[in-house]
């Protein structure tokens, strides 16, 4: 993963619009829109196919550039929901630099999910 991060240049992605993951139906992920997101789509496309040729299965799901910025825990107030975010349909929220990839585990806990860094790698070469 260090000699494929070193590979890629550092990059930002423009932030901007929301929505939901999998449908406005049934919101399960609020997302941010990613934008300019050519560097993001190849160096995702080169960590699937080195993680690949470890073992681990491709997602079979398109990749679609977001920052996920929050989960639905409850459909209650779904209506209000998706009211709010349609008024951020076409927000600027600037941009943010990518410097590093960072490795997460994630564990599925009664409360929700914990997450964990399991590493951090520099992305570009070492100045």
């Amino acid at each position: 993963m260090t000699s494929l991060a070193k590979a890629h240049d550092r990059s930002s992605l423009q932030l901007s619009g929301t929505g939901v993951f999998p449908n406005i139906k049934y919101p399960r992920v609020i997302w941010l829109g990613v934008h300019d997101s050519n560097a993001i789509i190849k160096l995702q496309h080169d960590i699937d196919e080195s993680m690949a040729g470890l073992g681990f299965k491709k997602d079979d799901k398109k990749f679609t550039p977001h920052l996920t910025i929050g989960r639905v825990r409850s459909l209650k107030n779904k209506d209000a929901l998706i009211k709010e975010l349609s008024t951020l349909k076409e927000a600027d929220f600037g941009k943010i630099e990518v410097n590093n990839i960072t490795m997460m585990k994630s564990e599925l806990k009664p409360g929700g999910a914990e997450h964990f860094k399991l590493s951090e790698i520099p992305i570009g070469k070492e100045i």
